[in-house]
């Protein structure tokens, strides 16, 4: 299966796959702000997760990696890897298709109570 072998700062973090059918992410990102009291701050963060149907009508939500601690001068390294077996996700969170189905029917009460009668 195609994996992501990643490391931080020479130290390997972990070999992340889920085989056929899923999907796999790794998201580095920056946020710079400055709030409206005039500070500023800035968060550098990096995941490693996915996405895949373990069984019909379930979707698992999976996460390797979540760094909220990263500074000017880490260095992120990701291989893509073939490997019989990745390393097991962190933490899984599984839904089925009622719950993402009631989850998106109460958003969308909200956002039609919201804008019902806008212009």
């Amino acid at each position: 299966m195609i994996c992501f072998e990643i490391h931080r700062n020479g130290a390997r973090l972990c070999l992340a796959g889920l085989g056929e059918g899923g999907a796999l992410h790794a998201i580095l990102g920056m946020v710079d702000r400055t709030r409206d009291d005039g500070a500023t701050y800035r968060d550098l963060t990096f995941d490693v997760g996915g996405l895949h149907e373990p069984e019909p009508g379930v979707q698992a939500f999976v996460d390797w990696v979540k760094l909220c601690d990263l500074a000017v001068g880490d260095e992120i390294t990701l291989r893509i890897v073939e490997a019989q077996e990745a390393d097991p996700p962190a933490k899984t969170r599984r839904t089925t298709e009622e719950e993402v189905e009631a989850a998106q029917r109460q958003y969308y009460e909200s956002m039609k109570a919201k804008f019902d009668g806008a212009t």
